[in-house]
């Protein structure tokens, strides 16, 4: 390995010591650190070679803790996965499994508890915004809606 592989190499490690990357991002990491184009290709190649790099791996951890942490639809992830070079193949095997009414109902049940005490037309007004602004399309965020105002009509009770 000559310096320029073990620098390269070193930077790959740290780069990928903090989260993990997709390849794209670690190869558009180490060309500004202006290694040769041959050296990073055949840093990532070892790096895949040693499982420390693949795409697939990281969509998929990518998208579970997006739902985890900040839940948004699968155009949202789709186009977060794309922005950091993942393939459109990956990024579809990752997004699969989601159900995009669970992950909105979840994205918006904290911030309804919010917003309980608005009128009508407020709270949908900040349900659709708030769910407009993660991806979600109207059919998904009108079921959410629907629910979420059944939930807080539950928790009023009888008049």
């Amino acid at each position: 390995m000559t310096d320029e592989s073990a620098s390269a190499y070193r930077s790959g490690l740290r780069y990928l010591g903090p989260r993990p990357r997709s390849v794209a991002e670690l190869r558009e990491n180490l060309l500004k650190k202006n290694f040769t184009k041959d050296t990073v290709e055949k840093t990532v190649a070892l790096l895949k070679e040693e499982n420390l790099l693949d795409d697939p791996a990281f969509a998929a951890e990518f998208v579970r803790s997006r739902e985890r942490l900040n839940p948004k639809s699968k155009r949202a992830l789709k186009y977060e996965l794309f922005a950091k070079g993942v393939e459109e193949s990956v990024i579809e095997k990752a997004v699969e499994p989601l159900n995009e009414y669970e992950s909105a109902l979840k994205a918006a049940e904290k911030k309804a508890a919010l917003w309980e005490h608005l009128d009508r037309e407020k709270f949908k007004k900040k349900v659709f915004n708030f769910l407009n602004a993660r991806g979600f399309g109207f059919d998904v965020t009108m079921t959410t809606y629907k629910h979420l105002l059944q939930k807080a009509e539950k928790k009023e009770g009888p008049e």
